[in-house]
């Protein structure tokens, strides 16, 4: 602090011919500064912005990969730099691992700069100047020497001896900013009175001169970190803001402009004094420009800064009113503490007279898994609702949100669910609409199936169940949720072995969720379709299930499911032998990073759980599965508890622990066989082959043995027509590498589509395709595909 970064990057820009995009970085938590960088680069596109705001924090591989990559995709016709100024308030490391793929993959043209009180990413920032992909300029670069001193006084016409240079030097260490203060003490008395006190220089040459009511309209302002304007007018209502404001700006070399912005910045030195004097006015005074700012972050539907001001004025009743009336908008998992202590804080008097906020506390205390004080919500507002002062129309909205917010804490009974929707419906007057409709109704789930299997011998009423209760919700919530129930009763049909059946009744799910715009429903859809894909042996279809819905997930913004998307294309692979085209993020098993949410954990552990029998880690396997069988039980999901027995079940075997192995299968079998749900056997014969035959022999499984290894042919059959098609021994002339991209380019995925599903990167992907169009005589992917298509290529 106090360098001269932020001068001296703007000095050099300003002798640039480059497009500068600027922005600076305040305490006010990760999700602020996401907010603000994305609308830094709105200046490259409106596209670009809103496509990154909707992506979210890149918390994790899948969406730091998907931010560099929509970044990428901007086409600049100038060199642009971005200026991230104070990087050090960030202080998340998911924003450094962003920024350090990102410095690694910048687009031509682009380029960034980062000031911070911190060093940036050492552990990263090594590597990547030795790449050259990264200039560092250190505090040593900065520091003035003793000559230094003498030409820097010199230029504003003083002149020092080489004594009082090393003098300057030895109490400032170099420091621009005690060196600029000591001169201002020799103009104004004509001899330098040197001091370590930094900040008493700030004090006595710099705010003491201050006019009064300068001071005045300082403490007004100091509560924001930089301002406008329109915020000088806002809080400093005397009428001459404008004035006070250019007499600050010309006067003082610690209030900076932002020619881009047009915003006013203080040097942090200045307003560290600034809000010391601030902090000692009367408290009346000092709430009262609180609630001021509040009410100005309000107007910009800042409300997370909003509610900080109002807590600094001690007002809960203003906090209440904006989680009322922004029903909690832009708050994130990083605010959760916050909100408990808001929660708790507030006087009950409070509570109860703002019902409305009530809601949101409650809606947040679900998502939180907060039982003691979801309970305290409900209670306050089951307690006060009937004397409820407002409208009908207003008292019947309070209880139709919180009966659809108790349908929340019935999650996955489908019955229990239902009560509460048609509770909602008795008092609906116009359908809910708003955001909270427009989210993933699967949870990032990536099947029905899995979410509302929870009581063995009931599926089929499970599944009638659904197909009966959830139109009552969807009526509630204008369509979410629309064709999920037939997506269930495909996936029922399809493990229970009824194929036909799972082919017909898809394409009805398929069109009520795409008639409503319901996409993680559609891509549940499509996991069933590429399940019947590979039963098929058809691979270039089940490929172009994925690359159809990855492009549908693109144009919609529907990021946060590409980690679902993730989870099928690995699932498929799996099936096919192919552990090693399983996502990086899965094959390691730390989801901690990501943003999935807890209905999706079950199928992720399915999948990791196939992942680490492929890799013969039948010891790692037995120890998660406490973990797997721990998240199964938590709602419950069978279908994820009857995977996971399996699974331990054929690792017991590899381990030669044969009563182990046997009584894992049997109690998978228990769960599974009052429904007939035969898929997840049929998808491990290759493991549990040996003990399903010993099983047959006792009457109870035999039957059911024969049925499972029945629908098992039929896999095995599809998945070998894949493989001998598509992935068999490759002529001498095609490398392994070389086939399999053009496998997939045949099938229609772009360079980078093909780069994201064999791991490697888009430049490898273009030499690979380059060396098959050459080996084979050929000049454009529609011969390759007619060359696939005749297997001569592959076979």
């Amino acid at each position: 602090m106090g360098y001269g970064k932020t001068t001296a990057v703007r000095f050099v820009l300003q002798h640039t011919n480059a497009k500068i995009l600027w922005h600076t970085v305040y305490a006010d938590g990760v999700a602020y500064f996401w907010n603000g960088f994305c609308k830094a680069l709105a200046p490259l596109g409106p596209e670009l912005a809103d496509s990154l705001q909707k992506l979210g924090l890149p918390t994790d591989a899948v969406l730091v990969q998907k931010a560099v990559e929509l970044i990428g995709s901007v086409r600049l016709t100038q060199a642009t730099v971005l200026v991230i100024d104070d990087y050090h308030f960030v202080a998340a490391d998911s924003m450094d691992n962003f920024f350090g793929f990102l410095l690694a993959n910048l687009p031509p043209q682009f380029h960034i700069v980062i000031t911070s009180r911190t060093v940036f990413l050492p552990d990263v920032l090594a590597g990547l100047r030795l790449k050259g992909a990264v200039n560092y300029i250190g505090t040593d670069c900065f520091l003035l020497q003793p000559g230094d001193i003498a030409k820097y006084y010199a230029l504003c016409g003083i002149v020092i001896t080489k004594e009082l240079q090393v003098r300057l030097f030895a109490y400032s260490e170099g420091w621009i900013t005690p060196l600029y203060l000591y001169m201002l003490e020799y103009v104004e008395h004509g001899k330098f009175f040197i001091s370590d006190n930094v900040a008493a220089l700030v004090r006595s040459m710099v705010y003491q001169p201050l006019d009064a009511s300068v001071k005045e309209f300082l403490h007004c302002i100091c509560l924001f970190d930089s301002f406008s304007l329109e915020q000088a007018w806002y809080m400093w209502p005397e009428g001459n803001a404008a004035g006070l404001v250019e007499e600050l700006f010309r006067k003082n070399a610690f209030i900076a402009k932002d020619a881009a912005t047009g915003r006013y910045c203080f040097h942090n030195l200045f307003l560290s004094h600034v809000r010391e004097a601030f902090a000692v006015q009367s408290q009346e005074r000092r709430n009262a420009l609180w609630e001021r700012a509040g009410h100005w972050h309000l107007k910009q539907q800042e409300c997370i800064q909003a509610m900080t001001c109002f807590e600094n004025a001690g007002n809960f009743r203003f906090i209440l009113m904006v989680l009322s009336t922004t029903k909690g908008a832009a708050i994130t998992g990083e605010h959760k503490q916050k909100i408990i202590e808001y929660f708790d804080g507030c006087p009950q008097a409070l509570k109860i007279e703002n019902l409305a906020a009530m809601l949101v506390f409650i809606r947040f205390m679900i998502s939180y898994n907060e039982s003691v004080r979801l309970k305290a919500a409900c209670a306050v507002f089951e307690g006060h609702i009937d004397a409820f002062a407002g409208t009908r129309e207003q008292k019947n909205a309070l209880w139709m949100e919180y009966e659809r917010l108790l349908s929340l804490t019935k999650y996955n009974n489908i019955r229990e669910m239902s009560k509460h929707h048609r509770n909602a419906l008795y008092y609906m007057d116009k359908p809910v609409t708003g955001e909270e409709n427009k989210g993933n109704w699967t949870f990032g789930s990536p099947s029905v199936l899995l979410m509302f299997y929870r009581e063995s011998g009931r599926l089929a009423a499970q599944v009638e169940d659904l197909k009966e209760c959830l139109p009552y919700y969807c009526r509630l919530a204008d369509g979410h949720g629309s064709g999920a129930e037939y997506i269930m009763e495909a996936e029922a049909a399809l493990h229970t072995g009824a194929i036909e059946k799972a082919e017909a009744v898809i394409h009805k799910g398929r069109h009520y969720a795409r008639e409503k715009g319901q996409w993680s429903i559609m891509l549940a859809a499509a996991f069933v379709q590429m399940r019947l894909a590979l039963l098929h042996g058809s691979y270039p279809e089940a490929v172009s299930l994925q690359k159809q819905i990855r492009d549908l997930i693109e144009a919609r913004k529907q990021y946060l499911l590409l980690h679902t998307l993730d989870i099928c294309e690995s699932y498929v692979h799996l099936l096919l032998n192919m552990p090693g085209r399983t996502a990086g993020w899965i094959a390691g098993g730390d989801y901690t990073g990501t943003r999935l949410m807890f209905p999706a954990l079950p199928a992720l552990y399915i999948v990791h759980g196939r992942y680490l029998l492929a890799n013969g880690e039948y010891r790692r396997l037995v120890g998660m599965a406490d973990v797997f069988l721990a998240a199964a039980a938590v709602y419950p999901n069978l279908l994820s508890e009857i995977y996971t027995r399996i699974y331990l079940a054929a690792a017991y075997h590899k381990l030669t622990a044969k009563d182990e192995a046997i009584s894992s299968l049997k109690a998978a079998l228990a769960i599974a066989l009052p429904d007939q749900v035969y898929l997840p056997f049929a998808e491990n014969v290759s493991y549990i082959a040996d003990l399903l035959k010993q099983l047959a022999a006792e009457e109870q499984y035999a039957g059911h043995v024969k049925q499972i290894f029945s629908l098992s042919k039929k896999y095995e059959q599809g998945i070998k027509k894949i493989l001998r098609t598509h992935f068999a021994a490759p002529k001498p002339d095609l490398t392994a590498r070389e086939n399999e991209v053009a496998v997939l380019a045949a099938a229609g995925l772009s360079n980078r589509e093909i780069a994201g599903n064999l791991v490697i990167s888009e430049n490898t992907v273009k030499a690979r395709l380059k060396m098959v169009f050459e080996k084979l005589a050929i000049k454009s992917r529609a011969q390759l595909q007619e060359r696939l298509k005749d297997s001569k290529a592959t076979k």
